[in-house]
């Protein structure tokens, strides 16, 4: 058929966010495993790099979703925005972080926003697959890493973890998120881009996670995190290494469902 519609499906198995997240498993376990969250997350400077590469990001998609209010596909997911918006809390947290530092971004980050730029110029579809899998990852392991980062940073309040506070519970937001998607009218070659897309998406975010570990900001962390470990065995970085880390993978993974 020319068009289909996912329609109350009777098991999850047949709603195309599972087959999305079904069709990208190799890619997400292989780009989780290059995370190195234990060190990013205890350390301010890094920390804020990290924040810094993915801002251009959301930026972009969610400046798209403005200007692709008309669009078929796009414009379901517009109303979302106001809860999806995570580009002010990233600026937030960088400008929180790097103090008096100046960020720059590495050639990784303008070729990611071009490739993004060229998706909605010849293909705005292709978007919906980034919108998935950026937001899910955002709204499922959002919470964890607000508290990790709370504890590793001892903030006292919201300063600082501003890009993980959400106006409304993740789930709901993860599920307003799905439902709009898996109710698209798309033809069967759209749908195929979806998939395509969805490792697109995390060979993309592994290209400027290769850039944060050949920086200096992520060497100094490793040697301090060597030096803290050496000193204490047993306290944050253990916490993180055996609980945080596992049940953040778990959640990017599992409560995509």
């Amino acid at each position: 058929p020319a068009f289909f519609r996912v329609m109350a499906p009777a098991d999850a198995t047949s709603l195309r966010t599972h087959r999305m997240r079904e069709r990208s498993k190799a890619d997400h376990d292989h780009s989780t495993g290059q995370l190195k969250l234990s060190l990013i997350l205890t350390s301010k400077t890094l920390y804020a790099e990290t924040l810094n590469l993915f801002l251009p990001i959301y930026k972009f998609l969610e400046e798209a979703l403005e200007r692709q209010q008309k669009h078929p596909q796009l414009g379901q997911l517009y109303p979302l925005l106001p809860q999806l918006a995570r580009a002010p809390g990233f600026r937030n947290d960088v400008d929180f972080y790097r103090e008096n530092r100046t960020l720059t971004t590495p050639p990784e980050v303008d070729d990611y926003v071009a490739y993004l730029k060229q998706l909605e110029k010849e293909n705005p579809v292709a978007l919906v697959a980034w919108y998935y899998h950026m937001y899910m990852a955002i709204f499922a392991g959002g919470f964890i890493i607000k508290k990790c980062v709370t504890k590793t940073m001892k903030l006292s309040s919201d300063e600082g973890i501003q890009a993980f506070v959400f106006q409304d519970n993740p789930k709901i937001i993860r599920d307003e998120l799905k439902d709009v998607i898996n109710s698209m009218v798309l033809m069967e070659d759209q749908e195929e881009v979806l998939y395509e897309e969805g490792s697109i998406v995390f060979a993309r975010n592994d290209e400027l996670m290769a850039n944060l570990r050949g920086g200096v900001a992520f060497k100094q962390a490793e040697a301090d995190c060597c030096r803290y470990i050496v000193k204490v065995t047993a306290g944050v970085m253990v916490v993180i290494a055996a609980v945080c880390i596992p049940l953040l993978q778990s959640k990017l993974w599992l409560e995509q469902e």
